[in-house]
């Protein structure tokens, strides 16, 4: 395994009409608060930290083997989850392509 990627649902007002108007559909999911997130709606930030700080300490006797990151969720994030954060996209690229080379040498070698 080469990466852990951590991320919410996010609806747009339409979809979620129409989720929330579906007869039979018994989701809990829709019951939490959402709030507006880049022109769609999502989980508050609370939220989100509380749900992904969570997944990451359940994660980690992984933390030194896989790459972990938040997919599509905002850069104000990272330090309460991870603890850590990048300067910019940039840096999570080439941190990420570090971090795939470093999986890609250790299969190689038969390591991972």
């Amino acid at each position: 395994m080469a990466l852990v990627s951590l991320g919410t649902l996010t609806y747009i007002k339409s979809v979620l009409k129409k989720l929330r108007g579906r007869e039979g559909l018994r989701s809990q999911i829709l019951k939490m608060p959402m709030v507006e997130a880049a022109g769609k709606l999502s989980y508050p930030d609370a939220i989100k930290i509380e749900m992904f700080s969570h997944a990451y300490t359940g994660l980690t006797p992984w933390h030194d083997q896989v790459f972990f990151y938040l997919c599509m969720e905002s850069p104000t994030l990272w330090q309460p989850v991870f603890g850590f954060e990048y300067a910019d996209n940039g840096a999570l690229e080439q941190a990420m392509k570090q971090s795939y080379l470093a999986k890609i040498e250790q299969r190689r070698r038969g390591i991972g």
